[in-house]
């Protein structure tokens, strides 16, 4: 399959937060028709070498559970530092 241009759509996005000498991802997606062809990786290399820069460092926060998520962060150099559960109430 080959990635084609559409300048109608948007095919990801990386944002990032800045606290200090930190940056934190705020948001990481692709679109699902651009999945698969390692634009993720792109971006997250985009924006480690744009951090490091500013002699910045990177952190990312993802569920837990989410183990797409971890497992693309730990493939991309992340070294999971720890866990922290949050607990959602709903309000009737």
């Amino acid at each position: 399959m080959e990635l084609e241009k559409n300048d109608n759509e948007i095919a990801g996005i990386l944002s990032l937060k800045k606290d200090q000498d930190k940056f934190f991802i705020d948001l990481l997606g692709v679109n699902s028709n651009y999945r698969r062809f390692g634009l993720a990786s792109v971006l997250l290399s985009k924006a480690i070498e744009w951090a490091s820069s500013f002699d910045g460092s990177i952190y990312s926060y993802t569920q837990g559970e989410n183990i797409i998520a971890n497992r693309f962060y730990q493939k991309n150099g992340f070294i999971t530092k720890g866990f922290k559960l949050i607990y959602h109430k709903i309000f009737r």
